[in-house]
């Protein structure tokens, strides 16, 4: 008989990392409490409201909300989009979602 062991201190995925301005921040568990809370910008944020999507990416990272709104709201809108791949379908997250282009790099 198989097992599926999951508890309230550790999640069996792998940390999500988010860097913003050299500063790495974790996303290790997102609990459905912080899901709900998240989902409550979705509607808003889809229509590309800077509050909403500000809002989502600091509650999903914890980063400073006055740090997120001096972001590139392109850059925001890539990260929330592979933090939603990695909540969602992990398993489809490929090489590339993996790699995120830096601005005047070569490829």
């Amino acid at each position: 008989m198989e097992r599926f062991s999951i508890t309230t201190e550790k999640s069996l995925y792998k940390p999500i990392e988010i860097e913003v301005n050299g500063k790495l921040y974790i996303i290790d568990k997102i609990s459905p409490k912080l899901l709900r809370e998240v989902a409550k910008y979705d509607s808003p944020a889809t229509r590309g409201d800077a509050d909403a999507i500000v809002a989502q990416f600091s509650l999903l990272t914890k980063v400073d909300k006055a740090i997120v709104e001096e972001l590139d709201v392109r850059d925001l809108s890539a990260a929330l989009a592979m933090i939603t791949t990695q909540i969602f379908r992990p398993e489809k997250l490929g090489e590339k979602e993996k790699k995120v282009s830096t601005p005047g790099a070569k490829a």
